[in-house]
């Protein structure tokens, strides 16, 4: 009897603290778990459509002179900007961005304008014209200089 007290006691521990962050949006996000008194616990940054715990228990036996819990989920955009909030979390929930409260969506960032690969046409190397009349102008005497007769 009791070594069933005290799995149950070890499964309970290890839950303490934990809560599911499953991003289902298709941006990168940055999510910050604060404490039912509003004190800082943690953040992790959860990339689009993964899922991952956190958790604010380590393993020891922990004394809080305040409840944790519940929790507030806070969702950012990478950017910073808010995402969306999440509040009275509890122990082992699953929170998903797109359900919690904000305006669910970030800034999408334009493409970088690149220079063109090849620059404008310039007559540097295009043809002349008539490319008889160049032969005539290569062939002639510099100016000024006299022809022997």
């Amino acid at each position: 009897m009791k070594k069933l007290f005290f799995c149950l006691l070890a499964v309970m521990c290890l839950e303490a603290g934990t809560v599911r962050l499953a991003n289902n949006t298709s941006f990168k996000l940055r999510t910050v778990i604060r404490a039912a008194d509003g004190t800082y616990l943690g953040e992790v940054v959860v990339n689009p459509q993964q899922t991952m715990s956190w958790t604010d228990y380590l393993g020891g036996i922990g004394t809080y002179n305040n409840s944790q819990t519940p929790y507030t989920v806070i969702w950012y955009c990478i950017d910073g900007s808010d995402f969306s909030v999440c509040e009275n979390v509890s122990t082992g929930s699953t929170v998903t961005p797109l359900n919690c409260e904000g305006t669910r969506t970030c800034k999408v960032k334009p493409p970088e304008s690149r220079p063109p690969l090849y620059g404008p046409p310039t007559n540097e190397y295009l043809q002349q014209e008539n490319p008889q009349e160049l032969l005539q102008e290569e062939a002639a005497p510099p100016e000024g200089s006299q022809v022997p007769k």
